[in-house]
């Protein structure tokens, strides 16, 4: 304590913020209970309540760098003498107090009190807020003063005693009250109010993504305020690290070294949610470091570049160079050259052009769309948000809701039931089982599909009269004069008569019905050649014709049971002594005699247990080809023996696009246009090759970075993938990506292009003896420069 008031007395202090009662200015107070305001009680002047609970807090924001604050307020308290709450950060205070007693005037048999409490509390960040309660009284005087630091450093950063080092402020987010600033944050846009802060607001997640580009660095140190108990999971690429604690958190990163920082903070659970604010990012850099040359400068004198290189103009104003826009190289702070000045849509002035609607965007590639419209990455570009209410560009509605057929569906004026297509009020496309007509949906009567809530009482496929279905509507069975509900068979036609619930033709009557009968001699004497209207063998058994399963073997007269031949193409040896008449042989239901084999009918529309599917066609390219399945195509059987229903299943994309180039390192985007997942369990960029062609591996090397990887679950892949070249080259490199997974979207269909290729600037690489001699060169220059100066002044003085 003796130490922490000489570190007080002896550094500097600032008095940044004073509140007076006597003023009547709330100046930023909130009262959390509702019954503060202004009060006198004799010759005080406070902000509380005479008679109720007290209760106020405020927050403190963009601080100055200090080590340490100190707070000094008076309170008065009446009739009340309990020790006051008074909390820092959440935190409950101990403080010194000194008690004045006064008259006894506003309250009842007690005196009034004044209560004056000091505090001195070690804290470097750029926010505070402050809480204090208590019955009966308020507070008259409030003063916040900082002390500066010890030693001149960023964000007071002196809990890492490394001198040798300088910390510097990278970007802060999460810092006012309300949340505003989120430069390079992604994340689901969710806030919470919190009373005790000044009603300050906080970030609620479960995963957020951070990532910025950081100059030469040693060290990472990343602060911010977490305001729960739950554990967060800090992912920075090159380790992780696991945060249980409350308030105050701080992690110092010692192993980072590349240009792009990605920081990914996650809960430990997808049901759980953390709250944070107040993000600080800090960087340690050399306290000696040597001088580095503008980049494009060719002669350098201290910090002002004399002669830039080829490719490169000179900035007068800000003395360095910039590269030519426009000479179909990517060069320093350019995005894109595209070898002109044209504006189009994809480069203009070497800065990539984003997409409309666009209200962040990185390289050309938008991060996030402005208010009323979302990213979409099957379109690539900003769509209006549909179900917001408002009817923006591309929205002919918004009654903000997804219910089908109320005349406003996903913001289109919808077409009928079955119509899957709608434009304009007009359908394009119908759904299967149905055909367009006047841009309209009809069921199709005889694909032998019942489609429901349509006017197709049955459809058994055919135009058949008097087999039970007729125009797609219930008709009585064959023969029948009177049915009951199309089923039950009251009366026969003439010449039939009813057996069962069918009607069948009246043998004996001398009438022949043709396709029933063979005969019919208006008896039912046998071995006369018509017995029970089928012809019989005559007299003497000379057979003429033989029943079903039987043949007739020219030779002897008699019948013979035919052997069927089977499914698995059995050949018919057993049956060739016998069966004389190639046409006798027999194939069961659904297959054909070829070669002696019977074979499978592919292309009949009934699925066989060796087809994997059968469309009644042997059109190419309809999804189903020799009964098997086509890639990326899916295919149904709706109805049992109905032909098969193949959908085009639409195969995912993999985008490759070049970022740009940092001193020798060039990054390249990889991603997807859609969710995708893999079939293993092994991550997909665990299985990603990258080659150089015509490049040694030793002359190169790669990093990949992982956005969000891929996995067993869909998900949107994201890499950034660096890659150095060892060597000088007269040719630009050619980078190839190899997927060595299958990748598949929601419906299974796979990725087709999985290998792709990329052209990379030309490296920009000097080797040691190079080094040697650019220095070396720089060192004459500056000679030669330095004795022209002498006898420029020697001819002056002269």
């Amino acid at each position: 304590m003796i130490l922490l008031f000489l570190l007080v007395n002896a550094t500097y202090q600032t008095v940044i913020y004073q509140f007076q009662a006597n003023f009547n200015i709330i100046d930023g107070w909130e009262d959390l209970e509702g019954y503060s305001s202004f009060f006198t009680c004799g010759v005080h002047k406070y902000f509380g309540s005479p008679n109720n609970f007290f209760f106020i807090s405020r927050i403190f924001v963009d601080l100055e760098p200090h080590s340490h604050i100190k707070i000094e307020a008076e309170f008065l308290r009446i009739d009340d003498y309990a020790p006051l709450y008074f909390a820092i950060n959440f935190i409950k205070m101990d403080y010194a107090l000194v008690v004045s007693d006064q008259n006894n005037i506003c309250g009842n048999s007690n005196s009034e009190q004044i209560h004056t409490i000091s505090i001195i509390y070690s804290h470097n960040r750029r926010s505070i807020w402050i809480d204090t309660k208590f019955y009966n009284g308020g507070l008259k005087s409030f003063t916040l003063s900082i002390i500066k630091c010890q030693y001149e450093s960023a964000g007071c950063i002196e809990n890492y005693p490394n001198h040798q080092f300088q910390w510097k402020l990278h970007q802060y987010s999460f810092n006012y009250k309300l949340i505003t600033n989120f430069d390079g944050w992604t994340f689901a846009t969710n806030y919470i109010t919190n009373l005790f802060c000044g009603r300050c607001e906080f970030v609620v997640f479960t995963q957020i993504t951070y990532s910025t580009q950081i100059p030469p660095h040693q060290y990472i140190l990343i602060r911010f305020f977490k305001d729960d108990w739950n554990t967060i999971i800090v992912d920075y690429l090159y380790g992780e690290q696991t945060i249980s604690t409350n308030y105050l958190v701080e992690i110092l990163i010692t192993n980072h070294y590349g240009p792009v920082f990605i920081l990914d903070i996650k809960t430990q659970s997808n049901s759980i949610y953390s709250k944070i604010r107040d993000f600080e990012l800090f960087y340690s850099q050399s306290e000696v470091q040597i001088q580095s040359f503008k980049e494009g400068c060719l002669e350098q004198v201290y910090d002002t570049c004399l002669i830039c290189r080829e490719g490169w103009i000179q900035d007068e104003f800000l003395e360095n160079c910039i590269p030519i826009c426009g000479d179909g190289i990517i060069q320093g702070q350019e995005e894109c050259d595209d070898a002109n000045l044209i504006s189009n849509y994809f480069c203009y002035k070497c800065k990539f052009k984003c997409i409309e609607f666009c209200q962040i965007c990185q390289f050309g590639m938008c991060l996030q769309c402005v208010d009323g419209f979302e990213f979409s990455l099957n379109r690539q570009r900003c769509i209006p948000l549909c179900n917001d209410g408002i009817i923006s560009q591309f929205e002919i509605c918004d009654d903000q809701n997804n219910i089908q057929f109320d005349g406003c569906y996903k913001c289109q004026q919808n077409c009928d039931l079955r119509c899957q297509l709608c434009i304009d009020q007009k359908c394009q496309f119908c759904e299967i089982g149905w055909e367009l007509r006047d841009n309209k949906c009809y069921s199709i009567c005889g694909d032998g599909l019942i489609i429901q809530y349509s006017s197709e009482q049955c459809d058994d496929g055919n135009q058949i009269k008097n087999d039970g279905c007729f125009d797609c509507l219930l008709e009585c069975k064959s023969n029948c004069l009177i049915c009951l509900n199309y089923q039950v068979c009251i009366l026969c036609q003439d010449h039939y008569q009813l057996e069962g619930q069918s009607c069948i033709p009246i043998c004996g009557d001398g009438i022949i019905i043709a396709g029933f009968e063979d005969c019919d001699d208006g008896n039912f004497e046998p071995n006369d050649g018509c017995y029970q209207c089928c012809l019989d063998c005559e007299k003497g058994g000379f057979c003429k014709k033989c029943d079903n399963q039987y043949i007739l073997n020219n030779q002897t007269a008699q019948c013979q049971q035919i052997e069927y031949l089977n499914n698995q193409n059995q050949d018919i040896d057993k049956n060739k002594d016998e069966i004389k008449n190639p046409l006798d042989i027999l194939c069961q239901r659904n297959f054909i005699l070829i070669d002696d084999k019977c074979v499978n009918q592919c292309g009949n529309g009934l699925l066989q247990e060796q087809e994997k599917c059968d469309d009644g066609n042997d059109q190419p390219a309809d999804g189903c080809q020799d009964c098997l399945i086509q890639q990326n195509w899916k295919c149904i059987t709706i109805i049992r023996d109905s032909p098969s229903q193949c959908t085009y299943v639409k195969a995912p994309n993999l985008v490759i696009n070049y970022l740009n180039m940092t001193q020798n390192k060039q990054y390249i985007s990889i991603q997807f246009n859609e969710q995708v997942k893999i079939l293993t369990n092994q991550l997909l960029s665990e299985t990603i090759n990258f080659e150089l062609l015509n490049i040694d591996k030793k002359k190169w090397n790669s990093n990949l970075n992982i956005i969000q990887d891929v996995g067993l679950y869909m998900s949107f892949g994201e890499y950034v993938v660096q890659i150095e070249v060892y060597q000088l080259l007269e040719f630009r490199p050619i980078l190839k990506i190899l997927l060595n997974q299958t990748v598949v979207n929601i419906n299974n269909a796979a990725l087709e292009d999985f290998e792709r290729s990329i052209t990379l600037q030309y490296p920009k690489y000097l080797d040691e003896k190079q080094k040697d001699y650019s220095t070396k060169l720089k060192s004459l220059n500056q000679y030669i420069i330095y004795g022209l100066s002498g006898i420029t002044g020697w001819r002056v003085i002269c």
